[in-house]
């Protein structure tokens, strides 16, 4: 049966590591979910593009529609201008041509610079594809492998509370209660080993004489963090 330095230092070492392993498995979907924002940024530019894309389309149909209603509306008023039977008529006639022409002229302007950016955009829309396919890609395989590495770490979690367990047999009987008050208060961090004459957490020096009845296998906790000291190899 080990000592009782040796039985804490293994207790210490596997309540760490079993810290570190949940540690880094509860990480693992805030991790992931970091990961599906980066990769959403592609699919998302792609989507922007090609809806923009469409309102140009919508807008260029749009626009088109209005001037050939405009261009209709000149011929009817050029020939009620034709037809003027005084000059008040015809002059009125006049101006209304005017200001269709000049919104004929707007609209034709509005239409070649949305032509223009829809010309520009268009090319971009596969590249934003193969942006988009390519993250997803890498996200799957982030995935596949978050999922792999996830299963080792669960069975490595198991297996280090089983030894946990089979470790913490070996605490007598009458230090029992002491060491679980020390392990609800402070978890993995509720031992601390006394290499160096001092100890392990708070770094406060360790008495010769406590050195000693440490290595003679006596339960004694630091009389600063009130942490369970062990003994070093």
């Amino acid at each position: 049966m080990p000592n009782l330095s040796e039985t804490f230092r293994t207790i210490h070492r596997l309540r760490q590591h079993a810290r570190e392993l949940q540690t880094e498995i509860e990480r693992a979907p805030v991790q992931l979910k970091a990961r599906q924002t980066v990769a959403a940024k592609p699919a998302k530019a792609r989507d922007d593009a090609k809806e923009l894309l469409k309102k140009y389309k919508v807008t260029m149909l749009e626009r088109e529609s209005d001037l050939k209603a405009q261009h209709k509306q000149i011929e009817r008023w050029r020939q009620q201008q034709s037809e003027a039977s005084d000059q008040k008529q015809y002059e009125t006639l006049k101006h209304e041509i005017a200001a269709a022409e000049t919104r004929c002229n707007a609209l034709e302007e509005t239409i070649l610079t949305t032509m223009g950016q829809a010309e520009e955009l268009a090319p971009q829309i596969p590249l934003l594809e193969a942006a988009s396919v390519k993250a997803q890609k890498e996200l799957d395989a982030y995935i596949a492998d978050t999922q792999a590495r996830l299963a080792r770490l669960a069975e490595e979690l198991k297996l280090a509370l089983d030894e946990l367990k089979a470790a913490e047999l070996n605490v007598p009987d009458d230090v029992r209660p002491e060491y679980s008050r020390r392990i609800t208060s402070y978890g993995a961090d509720a031992l601390a080993s006394a290499a160096g004459n001092s100890c392990g957490h708070c770094h406060t020096a360790i008495a010769a004489q406590v050195m000693i009845h440490l290595s003679l296998g006596h339960f004694l906790t630091c009389t600063s963090c009130y942490r369970v000291l062990y003994a070093p190899e």
